[in-house]
């Protein structure tokens, strides 16, 4: 992030020259990726919804909070029976920002002719930034824009390193904040909001929550 000592402390190799400053650039530009593309989601939103929004309206439910980049590095592999390297899941934040340079991300929609979720190869287009839905904005938008589920197919240019720097929006919160406001669903008129007004801090917090809730509290078997 780049939000300073206020978000925490960032973690740099010492052992590459220029490292931190090319992270830095990098991310900078993704941040304005970022408001750009919630600069256009308000604008669909507004023309799907009929509400009068102002083109920052999402970027401003953001707030103080600051993107996640990570960088993650995976070592070839043998085909795997499993299909996953990175199993089907959806994300957190608003939106994922992701610089696709290889192939084997793949996404999960339903066929509108058999109603059967298949996975899709995510082309890969040089130059091109790939962007996924995330669950706030699904909850933001009352589900008019859907949480994109996607993984990593490990059978695809598995004999290959693959090199990821996903961009997660929203995921760094201040390490003491001074406001989290509750951010409520867009509706269309008349439709009934499908979600509790909550702020971002509280959804994450809720969220980090259950991944350590033991599966006989949650209702497991």
């Amino acid at each position: 992030h780049l939000g300073g000592s206020a978000y925490g402390e960032n973690s740099y190799p010492d052992f590459v020259d220029g490292f931190s400053h090319h992270v830095d650039s990098y991310y900078s530009e993704v941040q304005r990726v970022e408001k750009v593309m919630l600069e256009i989601l308000s604008l669909a939103l507004s023309k799907a919804t009929g509400r009068s929004l102002d083109p920052q309206y999402l970027f401003n439910q953001i707030g103080l909070n600051r993107g996640l980049m990570k960088a993650a590095w995976s070592w070839p592999c043998q085909p795997s029976p499993e299909e996953a390297r990175c199993d089907g899941h959806t994300d957190w934040g608003p939106l994922t920002i992701l610089l696709t340079t290889s192939p084997g991300l793949e996404v999960c929609t339903m066929s509108e002719e058999s109603k059967v979720y298949q996975w899709h190869p995510v082309p890969v287009v040089p130059g091109a930034f790939t962007v996924n839905i995330g669950d706030q904005l699904a909850r933001w938008s009352n589900d008019l824009f859907t949480s994109t589920i996607h993984r990593v197919n490990a059978n695809v240019n598995c004999d290959s390193v693959r090199i990821s720097l996903p961009y997660f929006s929203t995921q760094v919160l201040p390490l003491h904040p001074t406001s989290d406001p509750k951010v409520e669903c867009i509706c269309r008129d008349g439709e009934e909001p499908k979600y509790e007004p909550l702020s971002i801090g509280d959804y994450l917090r809720r969220n980090f929550s259950m991944l350590h809730t033991p599966c006989a509290e949650a209702g497991g078997a």
